[in-house]
């Protein structure tokens, strides 16, 4: 029950301190990208066995017993490939979103993370007493990450667009002189990784014009805060993932002794 109990705040640790480190080596140097790299193979390593186990388990339903196709389709290839496309898709979204959060959004996406990792660990045990064990781990991932995505978002999207100010230079700006501003907030210095976040930049420059160009459409206004409900929901997904993986080491760090001694 412990263990239950501590993974999820494990995982959201493993992730906050990785961001803010990334944060924090981004403001003087490109190696920051490097500082992404240990949460990125995590969540590979997380996202690669239920998708695998969950493939596996499916074929072996469908095929023959002894069937050649059982060596065949292993579901290695498309397992690494689903994870390495939830890695490409949610490592950017979720490091470009740490340049920008505030201290009140950050404790948000948190507590909204920690959260997500005991739902999943909650579903999973009650849809244990009915599936089968991949079946069950890989159902109860998708059901945890779409229930708390549709809870946290709205939440997260409300929360940007009513508490984050905006500088008063966008009042008077033109659209072209709000992609110069929004990228006039990069390091001063030249590399790699501004040439590849400058479009973001821009991005988020003309994005905050038309925030303030549209204050008197708060329905508009609210959609175009919806970049953060999307961090919301990659953020939620990777805590489950992290607390999925956390858990199994906790697991398997405490039935290891007893092996030893065994």
């Amino acid at each position: 029950m412990f263990i239950r109990l501590l993974s999820p705040a494990l995982a959201v640790l493993i992730i906050a301190c990785s961001l803010y480190l990334w944060r924090y080596v981004y403001a003087v140097s490109d190696w920051a990208v490097a500082c992404l790299v240990p949460l990125s193979v995590l969540l590979f390593l997380a996202q690669m066995p239920i998708l695998r186990e969950d493939y596996r388990a499916r074929m072996l339903l469908t095929l023959r017993p002894g069937s050649r196709l059982t060596r065949i389709l292993t579901g290695r290839l498309s397992s690494s490939a689903g994870a390495l496309v939830f890695v490409a898709i949610s490592i950017p979204v979720l490091a470009w979103q740490a340049l920008h959060l505030t201290p009140a959004e950050a404790g948000l996406v948190s507590a909204a993370c920690m959260i997500s990792g005991w739902v999943f660990v909650g579903i999973e045990r009650r849809l244990a007493r009915s599936f089968n064990p991949p079946f069950a781990r890989a159902y109860a991932l998708r059901l945890s990450s779409w229930l708390c995505a549709a809870l946290a978002c709205p939440v997260i999207a409300w929360v940007t667009w009513s508490y984050t100010g905006h500088p008063p230079a966008y009042l008077q700006a033109g659209f072209i002189d709000a992609l110069k501003l929004g990228m006039s907030e990069m390091p001063e210095r030249d590399g790699l990784l501004e040439t590849i976040l400058m479009p973001f930049y821009a991005f988020q420059g003309g994005k905050t014009w038309l925030l303030v160009q549209s204050k008197n459409y708060p329905w508009l206004t609210l959609l175009l805060s919806m970049d953060a409900a999307l961090f919301g929901f990659l953020a939620t997904r990777a805590s489950i993932l992290m607390t999925d993986l956390a858990e199994h080491f906790l697991l398997a760090q405490q039935t290891t002794p007893s092996e030893d001694v065994a």
